[in-house]
């Protein structure tokens, strides 16, 4: 055989250790309990990711309603704090009335019609007030609701998508 002969031969050679280290490594790779490792690791990194992303959108979505529940109490903050002073200072009026009944009791005079007055005053403010105060609430309730709903919602859908992967 010539050299030249012999050149060909050795390259043929390692093109063969070489061809046939790749195929050892596909069938390395393409066994059963290798693609399921893969397939693991993959869905793993992929359902991180899914989370990471769900977390990050539901901790907006809360933030978002905690936003607007903000807004909803500062927008009606005037009328909240201008009804507490007014119930305040029913309260001190009241206070300060019964002092005086309790005055004029002792003096001999019947105050009966001046308590069922306050008593009727007293709960017609006190019906407003509660009725405020409801509306208020439900509007913070309902804007948490929705951000509960939402923060669920992405969560879902970022569970799905990690499924998907």
């Amino acid at each position: 055989m010539s050299e030249r002969e012999k050149e060909v031969d050795d390259d043929a050679r390692r093109a063969r250790a070489i061809i046939k280290e790749d195929i050892e490594e596909l069938g390395q790779r393409l066994k059963p309990e290798n693609l399921g490792a893969h397939a693991k690791e993959s869905l793993k990194a992929g359902a991180l990711d899914a989370w990471q992303s769900a977390k990050e959108q539901a901790f907006d979505a809360v933030s978002e309603g905690r936003r607007r529940a903000a807004i909803t109490v500062t927008t009606n903050g005037g009328p909240l704090l201008l009804m507490g002073l007014g119930v305040g200072w029913l309260t001190w009026s009241l206070r300060r009335r019964r002092e005086e009944e309790d005055w004029y009791e002792a003096q001999g005079h019947s105050v009966e019609s001046s308590h069922e007055q306050t008593s009727d005053l007293m709960a017609e403010v006190s019906n407003s007030v509660i009725a405020q105060t409801e509306g208020a609430a439900s509007r913070v309730t309902e804007a948490a609701e929705q951000a509960r709903r939402k923060a669920a919602h992405v969560r879902d859908e970022a569970v799905a998508e990690g499924r998907e992967a």
